[in-house]
């Protein structure tokens, strides 16, 4: 297959967001397409070597900068906002206008949509939103702990909002999250030691003025609100039972509390009757599993579980 290149453009959305959108998409025959959502204060164009690799394996691969990331841009949102009002649902239908398009450009071929992070917290509620003719889900990295911790959160956002205001910059919840992360991994080299165990990696997100960024108080606020969907058991009903759904963590991962989160998710997709679900968990990667030291290896692994799901899809029809 030839060599495909990473193409990038600006699609408007029907929320009125104009969404960075990147695509590779190979030269030759298209087996199935894979739709990205990214995680928080990062943006999709670090998704690119995957990208190129699905392509090179004949996998259509869009990914798009989510409200308040990267280079898109939407007319209600302040920097670092999803929007003023309703910012959760209108990054929820931005994705969804993703896949359609997506659909759009590659009629009658598998979809199948894969999330990192705040970016799998995204993916399942919108897979849970529209089930309908999705091929498969993937969800790395995530966690849905919602209950009193979530409560606590909450209450601290209420507080700076009341003080700052909800377009401020959020610090409390930083020291709770981010800073926390960091000390659990104990290296002490930078403060974003805990996304990868490979030192470039590491930097390059730190010198990438479009990562790491601090996440307004509004931005936080919707984030949880993805929590709490995905971690609602009569939403998770509306999956069909028989979706593929691949669920990935790492064992030294501290935003996950090492993978415990991905665990939990696994038994309530079980419990609720789940049979094409599969765990995958690599006990020494950290949080950044596609920006691993062993990063092709991973995406190799990924390769065949998107063909093997593509594969039965074509079975059973």
């Amino acid at each position: 297959m030839n060599q495909t290149a990473l193409e990038n453009e600006t699609f408007a959305s029907s929320t009125g967001a104009q969404l960075q959108l990147y695509s590779a998409v190979p030269i030759g025959d298209i087996q199935l397409v894979i739709v990205i959502s990214h995680g928080l204060s990062e943006h999709a164009a670090r998704y690119a070597p995957f990208m190129l690799a699905l392509a090179e394996a004949g996998i259509a691969a869009y990914a798009h900068d989510h409200r308040g990331h990267g280079k898109t841009t939407a007319p209600d949102a302040a920097p670092r906002t999803f929007a003023q009002e309703g910012g959760a649902k209108k990054v929820l239908d931005d994705l969804a206008a993703i896949r359609e398009e997506a659909a759009r450009r590659h009629p009658g071929k598998p979809i199948i949509v894969f999330g990192h992070s705040m970016g799998g917290l995204i993916a399942l509620n919108h897979a849970m939103d529209h089930p309908d003719d999705l091929a498969g889900l993937v969800v790395a990295n995530s966690d849905f702990r919602a209950g009193p911790l979530i409560a606590i959160a909450k209450a601290a956002l209420a507080w700076q909002r009341f003080r700052k205001g909800s377009d401020a910059e959020e610090t409390i919840i930083k020291r709770l999250t981010f800073d926390a992360w960091n000390e659990q991994v104990g290296e002490g080299r930078t403060e974003a030691d805990w996304l990868s165990r490979d030192p470039a990696q590491v930097d390059a997100f730190i010198a990438d003025p479009d990562c790491g960024w601090l996440p307004t108080v509004s931005m936080w606020r919707d984030l949880f609100r993805f929590v709490e969907g995905g971690a609602d058991d009569e939403r998770l009903k509306r999956l069909p039972a028989n979706l593929p759904v691949l669920l990935i963590g790492g064992g030294q991962d501290p935003a996950t509390r090492r993978a415990t989160a991905t665990r939990e998710l696994y038994a309530r997709m079980e419990k609720r009757g789940m049979t094409d679900v599969t765990l995958r968990i690599d006990e020494n990667h950290r949080h950044e599993t596609l920006n691993e030291i062993d990063r092709k290896a991973v995406m190799a692994e990924l390769i065949e579980w998107f063909r093997t799901v593509s594969t039965e899809r074509k079975t059973n029809r």
